[in-house]
């Protein structure tokens, strides 16, 4: 065997960057050879090298060695001149319509017989089971199996342009759902604690304001988080979690004495701010999607700024329509909550109708209703 076409790969595992280098030469793992030649660590990459392992072509003196000799002449009594060996004639050469690649195998074969003097055959053994459960990632890249998750097996199988169209949807869906809730958060939170609590216990308004703040961004993160753990995307933020633990603490730190609770959200609003909203789309669109990524994190920018617009605007007239008519009761509470509820979905239907992720999560929908309806019509029937 000699070697043929060559990689290099990095990676956070060696396993990952194994897959890399087999998607990238199109081969198998047994049609290569694995060298790990660095196996990673907390700060540092693994780094592996595959080689395509080829056959190696005949030499000449490999057929001159295989052609038949003709027997040495046995000495007779009789001295007469010996007459040359008549030369065994050739059969003409069948031409050999089979592919480079059948041939190889076919070369292979025999050589395997040679070796075991043609008692037993080799077969090819999945490469699962030649790793004995050690090479679980070949098997799940082969198969695009349970082993990896739905995001990574879109990732591998369906193409990085499938996976952003899928995550603009569901981030889409995402946005709305946390939307909503922010803005029935903004309108119930206080008038909650009255009801139950009592009023000494009611928070400031801005405090309500910095609460309804960080669980809106945290929830608009949570769709790009789910990708990047999909795809595999952790070593190119490892550093984020450091730097955010000591903005948030130096900035709570620093607030607390004077503004207290509010002070204490504020560190986590403005560690947010300075790290996880712009590092986890950066990651995701850099690394997972790629193809013209930067285009695609601006559009990703923009419609969260559409969406944060349009709640916006329902809050300052949320705010303006309750603060005339109090809670009283529980039924109010539930009537204002109603109230937040038909307000939003009358904005986001005016905003977003046009929207190509509102027609197809629509779409989606409705086949999800036909499902339902068919199931249900198949057990009361």
């Amino acid at each position: 065997m000699h070697d043929g076409r060559s990689v290099e790969i990095t990676a956070k595992k060696p396993e990952d960057a194994i897959k890399q280098g087999l998607e990238q030469l199109g081969v198998t793992l047994d049609d290569v050879r694995v060298e790990v030649l660095e196996t990673g660590g907390l700060f540092r990459k693994a780094k592996v090298r595959l080689t395509v392992e080829l056959d190696e072509p005949p030499t000449a003196a490999k057929r001159e060695a295989e052609k038949p000799t003709a027997p040495a002449p046995k000495a007779e009594e009789k001295r007469e001149p010996v007459k040359p060996a008549a030369e065994p004639k050739k059969s003409p050469e069948k031409k050999d319509d089979r592919k480079p690649a059948d041939k190889r195998a076919a070369k292979s074969a025999d050589k395997a017989k040679k070796s075991d003097g043609g008692k037993t055959e080799r077969t090819e053994k999945p490469a699962a089971k030649k790793a004995n459960g050690k090479n679980e990632f070949a098997q799940a890249s082969e198969h695009d199996g349970p082993a990896l998750k739905k995001d990574g097996a879109t990732a591998a199988s369906d193409g990085r342009e499938k996976v952003y169209e899928i995550h603009s949807a569901l981030n889409f869906l995402m946005s709305l759902l946390y939307g909503w809730l922010a803005l029935c958060l903004a309108a119930l939170f206080n008038p909650f604690i009255r009801l139950f609590f009592g009023k000494p216990y009611v928070l400031p308004l801005p405090t309500v304001l910095l609460v309804v703040l960080d669980f809106y961004l945290h929830g608009m993160r949570q769709m790009t988080l789910r990708f990047r753990d999909g795809m595999g995307l952790y070593w190119y933020d490892r550093y984020k979690p450091i730097a955010e633990t000591l903005l948030n603490l130096t900035v709570s730190v620093a607030l607390v004495g004077r503004f207290g609770i509010a002070g204490v959200v504020a560190g986590t609003v403005a560690s947010t701010l300075l790290t996880n909203f712009w590092v986890e789309p950066f990651v995701f669109f850099r690394y997972g999607v790629q193809e013209g990524w930067k285009r695609k994190l601006a559009r990703y920018y923009a419609r969260y700024a559409a969406h944060a617009a349009v709640l916006a605007a329902d809050g300052v007239v949320l705010w303006a329509l309750c603060s005339r008519l109090p809670v009283r009761n529980l039924a109010g509470w539930v009537l204002r909550g109603l109230f937040c509820t038909a307000l939003y979905a009358l904005s986001v239907l005016l905003a977003f109708r046009r929207r190509h992720e509102w027609r197809y999560l629509w779409g989606k929908g409705l086949e999800q209703m036909e499902m339902l309806k068919a199931r249900l019509k198949s057990i009361f029937q």
